[in-house]
């Protein structure tokens, strides 16, 4: 009963913010930030980032969601690189015992010169009620820009219209974000994200490499309020993610992902 009642608290938020736990899942060690984080993981995010990829890439990614015990989520990406040029498809899912639901995303960056980045998505999410003909879904479309400031800093802008496949009652979510590297060792990161008809969010975030291979990461975001602590381990042709989210509210929600560079 406790877990139902939860859902249903939050199910409006949910479906009014196009809440994504995929996005989650693909950004979850960073809090999810998504406008000045070059493709890693699952992550595809503002698709001006594409061209800095580390290199082609089939990921796969999967979360439990606070918990609950059929609300979990899973995402396989892939990307290729070019010299300069990047493109990314992207399938995921979540689902739990009121709806399901599905998303197709493909992206395309291109670099424009030394300092700044363009590319655009486009991509179909559907829902529906398990057991019945209720659902519904929506397109959506976005552009977004990168660009560096000098070798230590990045900024990113991302625009994202979501259009109901009725027609009517469109929604737009703006993403700003910034990424300054302290030091070889150190990354701190900040997003202000703001959406029709919803609150603004802040995240911050930040990522500490004793070596090369490993990082460790924590992160924060206003609405809702939610804390992530991360780590990561990569290799020469494949890189491993966690990361453990908490909202005050609802509980603990732990994430994996899996890469393998190619």
């Amino acid at each position: 009963m406790k877990t139902l009642a939860l859902i249903i608290c939050f199910l409006p938020v949910f479906v009014q913010a196009q809440y994504d736990p995929v996005t989650e899942v693909r950004n979850a060690a960073i809090g999810g930030i998504t406008s000045v984080v070059p493709p890693r993981s699952t992550a595809i995010g503002n698709p001006a980032l594409l061209p800095a990829m580390e290199s082609r890439f089939i990921a796969l990614a999967a979360q439990n969601r606070f918990g609950m015990k059929e609300f979990n989520a899973f995402a396989l990406s892939g990307g290729l690189k070019r010299r300069t040029s990047g493109m990314a498809l992207s399938v995921a899912g979540t689902g739990f015992e009121l709806y399901r639901k599905q998303q197709y995303l493909a992206a395309a960056g291109l670099r424009m010169n030394s300092f700044l980045s363009a590319g655009i998505s486009i991509g179909h999410n559907s829902i529906r009620i398990p057991e019945s003909t209720v659902g519904s879904s929506t397109t959506s479309a976005s552009i977004g820009l990168s660009g560096t400031i000098g070798e230590q800093a990045t900024v990113g802008i991302e625009l994202m219209r979501i259009q109901p496949a009725n027609g009517t009652g469109h929604k737009q979510t703006l993403r700003f974000g910034s990424a300054y590297r302290i030091s070889s060792s150190v990354h701190v990161l900040s997003e202000w994200q703001t959406a029709s008809n919803l609150r603004s969010c802040l995240r911050f975030a930040v990522q500490y490499l004793p070596v090369k291979s490993i990082v460790f990461g924590y992160s924060i975001s206003s609405f809702p309020f939610t804390n992530t602590v991360a780590f990561g381990y990569a290799g020469e042709k494949f890189r491993f993610d966690t990361a453990v989210q908490h909202q005050s509210l609802v509980g603990y929600s732990p994430a994996l992902s899996f890469t393998r560079f190619f």
